[in-house]
C-alpha cells in the first residue's frame, strides 16, 4: 500500500475528521473505505 509507511493496514496523512493527536493515521479514511467495500459486495451478491 502506497500510503502506509508503518505496515499498520492504516493509511498515513491527514484524514477527513480531525481528533487530536490522530493527525498522522487517516482512520476515518480506513473505515469509510471497508464500508464501501461491504456496501459493493451487497450490491454486487
Amino acid at each position: 500500500m502506497e500510503m502506509d509507511d508503518d505496515n499498520d493496514l492504516l493509511p498515513s496523512g491527514y484524514g477527513i475528521i480531525e481528533i487530536q493527536g490522530l493527525n498522522v493515521v487517516i482512520i476515518d479514511t480506513a473505515v469509510y473505505t471497508c464500508d464501501a467495500l461491504f456496501n459493493m459486495h451487497e450490491i454486487f451478491l
